[in-house]
């Protein structure tokens, strides 16, 4: 089976806006997430319990 990827201008255009919002979305949500003083990731008492938010928090509080 022959499989084939196709990237031309129009799709290289695409691919940059959106990463480039992407990575906007990205700043703004660590940047609100930072201003938050409502627990989270961002005190010593997480209340994350999944395992992907449990390592963040406990990587951003140590």
């Amino acid at each position: 089976m022959d499989f084939g990827l196709l990237f031309d201008p129009l799709a290289a255009v695409f691919v940059l806006l959106i990463t480039g919002v992407g990575f906007l979305i990205h700043l703004y949500a660590v940047e609100y997430m930072a201003h938050d003083a409502g627990g989270g990731c961002s005190s010593r008492t997480s209340t994350c319990s999944s395992p992907p938010c449990s390592c963040w928090c406990s990587a951003t509080t140590t």
